[in-house]
Order: structure tokens, then C-alpha cells, then sequence
């Protein structure tokens, strides 16, 4: 309420007027006169006001089959489905590392509390915000060329397997295996308290945050290029643009979900640490090759496809028919 009364003051506030009087020469200038609304609390108000507010922004005039099937549609484009490909490991090993950090750091000898463990989130806000910030400049003053998406590609990814292979290697490999055994739980290391640097940790984090930033930077322009190929107009598009970004947004956090849920369960085994992060960190390097090379050499099969599947591209029309002069 202070925003709205301070930062809208159009709305409590007439405009200046001017008093125009035929007798001067220059009109004098009355400053406005503060008019908040005044509000009658009564049983008739409040079932006036209910009864005119609409509990739904959109009211379809015909319910099909087409309709209901257009976000899942929309999730299932094959653009989504690349653009999901390429973005979930660092938006889920982000969550996943940083759920990780209570059971890593809470036992015996660093016994982290709360509060100490939540300045090592400093980092990843800090860069994550810059890297949002600068892809954002970039994308203003450069057109999304196919360099620029490499490029944003490139750097994303490098950043992102930097972050995932530093942090669970720079965790292993400050600490002493005990010996030789089946299943080494990540509490059974031998560490000494200065042997982990946790401005190093958080730092690491920062790098897989801007990796994450970066690739999600991707998601905009990919989603605008393929309605604008395939939509009929402009309302068709906008509306294929929040379909698609809401079926994206549901399918990580659906992944994300149970990363965050099962990771911390596999990061407690000291091989299962490392190897989570030597495999997520060279798997992202791999998909972002394989998904570049599709886009890129099949880019208008891509779009091509996403009208299909989304039900507006009507293929019927491509098929071959008799010609008029045919007739004769």
C-alpha cells in the first residue's frame, strides 16, 4: 500500500490545473489538492464489490479438445524440448548442490550453523544477478544471432561444468579417504578445518550460477523465433510464447523437484559425490554440443516441427493436388 499511495501518485492526486482568469495576463497555476478515495465499509458495499469481481481474466466461447491440449502441446515442441535439454542440469545441480550444503558442512569439524551456511549463498546471488544483468545489455544492443546464441552457449556452458566439476572435486579432494572400503560416507573423511576454503565453495557456486543465468538467457529468443515462424498473428503468438515458457518452467521444476530430493541422498557416498560431479559436469558439455549442432543445421525443421505439434501448421494444404488445367 505505501508503493501504490507513493509510487502511483496519479491516482490519489488530481493533476494540476490552471486557473485561467481573463483579468491576468498569465493564468496562475493551483497546485492539486490531495483526494484519497473514501470508502463506505457497509454489507451492500461488500456484496456490490464481490459480486463485480471477475474470478477469471479469460472465458473461452467454445471448449475443445484443441484448447485444452494447447499447453501440453506447447510443452512437447520440439524447441521446448531442446531448450529443456540444454538448461536442466545446471538449474538442478544448483538446487540440488546447495540442499547438499547442511549435510556436507553441519557434522564434525566444521559444524556450520544456519547462518554461516547462508553466506555461502552470497556468491551465487551476487554472479547469478550480474550474469542476468549483462545477457540482458548484451541482448538489447546485439540482435540474437546465431553468434550471439553460440556464444551465450559456449560461455554458459563452460561456467556450468566449471561450477559442477570444481565444487565436487575441490570437496573430495581436500579430504583424506580413511581407507579402503565399500561404502565411504562423506563424514567419514578425514578433514582438518582450514583445509576447505568455503569463499572457494561459494565462489564455485557462483560460476554454476552463471552458467545456469546464461543458458536460461537462451530461453526467450528460442521461444520468440520459433512462434514468430509459426504463428498466425500476434495474439496467437503471445499466447504461444506463455505456453511454451509455462510447459519449459513446469518440466524443470517437475526435474528439479527430485534432484534436490535424491541428490543430497547421493552425494553422501565420497565416490558418489565425485562421481555425480564428473558426470554432470561432462554431460552438460556433450548435450550442449549435440542440441547446438540440431538447432543450428536443422533450425527451420525445428520450427517447422513445433507448428505441428502445436496444431498450427495445417500440412493438409501441402498435398499434392490436380491442377485447374488438368481438367481439360
Amino acid at each position: 500500500m505505501p508503493l501504490l499511495i507513493l509510487g502511483a501518485p496519479e491516482t490519489n492526486y488530481t493533476r494540476s490545473s490552471l486557473d485561467e482568469n481573463d483579468n491576468d495576463a498569465f493564468p496562475t497555476l493551483i497546485r492539486s489538492q490531495s483526494k484519497l478515495p473514501t470508502i463506505t465499509f457497509s454489507k451492500d458495499a461488500i456484496l456490490n464489490y464481490l459480486g463485480k469481481v471477475k474470478f477469471q481474466s479469460y472465458k473461452a466461447i467454445l471448449v475443445d479438445s484443441s484448447l485444452l491440449l494447447q499447453a501440453p502441446r506447447a510443452a512437447a515442441a520440439p524447441s521446448t524440448l531442446l531448450l529443456f535439454v540444454v538448461t536442466i542440469l545446471p538449474h538442478v545441480s544448483l538446487w540440488g548442490l546447495t540442499s547438499s550444503l547442511s549435510l556436507l558442512f553441519s557434522p564434525s569439524p566444521f559444524r556450520l550453523v544456519e547462518s554461516s551456511i547462508g553466506l555461502i549463498f552470497f556468491a551465487p546471488f551476487l554472479l547469478g544477478t550480474a550474469a542476468v544483468i549483462g545477457l540482458f545489455w548484451l541482448l538489447r544492443q546485439r540482435q540474437f544471432s546465431r553468434t550471439i546464441h553460440l556464444l551465450v552457449l559456449a560461455v554458459g556452458t563452460a561456467f556450468a561444468s566449471i561450477g559442477i566439476l570444481g565444487f565436487g572435486l575441490y570437496i573430495v579432494g581436500s579430504a583424506e579417504r580413511p581407507g579402503a572400503g565399500d561404502s565411504v560416507m562423506i563424514w567419514d573423511l578425514s578433514f582438518t578445518r582450514n583445509s576447505i576454503s568455503f569463499l572457494v565453495i561459494s565462489f564455485l557456486l557462483g560460476l554454476l550460477a552463471v552458467g545456469s543465468a546464461t543458458l536460461d538467457g537462451t530461453i526467450q529468443p528460442v521461444v520468440q523465433q520459433s512462434t514468430a515462424f509459426t504463428s498466425a498473428n500476434l495474439n496467437v503468438a503471445l499466447r504461444n510464447i506463455a505456453d511454451m515458457q509455462a510447459g519449459l518452467a513446469a518440466l524443470r521444476n517437475l526435474v528439479a523437484g527430485a534432484f534436490i530430493l535424491g541428490l543430497p541422498v547421493v552425494v553422501r557416498a565420497w565416490d558418489g559425490l565425485r562421481a555425480s560431479a564428473i558426470g554432470m559436469g561432462i554431460v552438460q558439455i556433450f548435450i550442449t554440443a549435440v542440441v547446438a549442432a540440431i538447432y543450428f543445421d536443422l533450425g527451420q525443421h525445428v520450427k517447422r516441427l513445433d507448428g505441428v505439434v502445436m496444431g498450427l501448421v495445417d500440412l493438409s494444404s501441402l498435398k499434392n493436388r490436380p491442377s485447374f488445367f488438368d481438367a481439360d
